[in-house]
């Protein structure tokens, strides 16, 4: 798009189509801002599971929860006061190094499949689904118990 048409484009009485570009990028820059402040956390927070143990996690995640804080954007601030109320077991993790995350999303795939299913009537069935769903299933193997 050559310059003529690009004034024709944005054509705003009283300014120079350089002028409207830069308003558009601070604008741009403007809406975005909380956007990469979000983003920054998010990463600064990732740092936390790379701590060596439990003093040096607690110490990375309250330097955390304070960016949270000082960044201003609200949700992240209410999640720094959960995690202020939920220090300990946040630190449970550099103990024993253990997540439920895999008991987690089999329970997750186990509501979502009886909701799709709308109730079995054959539980044995129900029982088929969950293993074929969390591949517990898997026909090369002989993972059934034949009694």
């Amino acid at each position: 798009m050559d310059l003529n048409t690009l004034t024709k484009l944005l054509n705003i009485p009283g300014y120079k189509v350089v002028e409207v570009i830069s308003m558009t990028e601070e604008k741009l820059c403007q809406i975005n801002e909380p956007i990469y402040k979000a983003m920054l956390l998010k990463e600064s927070f990732l740092e936390v599971y790379s701590c060596k143990d439990e003093k040096e996690g607690e110490e990375c995640l309250k330097r955390w929860i304070k960016q949270a804080f000082s960044s201003g954007l609200r949700y992240f601030i209410e999640l720094g006061h959960k995690f202020i109320e939920k220090m300990r077991y946040i630190l449970n993790w550099f103990k024993k190094k253990i997540s439920s995350a895999i008991s987690e999303g089999f329970n997750n795939k186990i509501k979502r499949l009886k909701r799709m299913a709308y109730g079995y009537k054959d539980i044995e069935y129900f029982k088929l689904k969950i293993h074929q769903h969390c591949g517990l299933l898997n026909p090369r193997l002989n993972t059934l118990k034949t009694t």
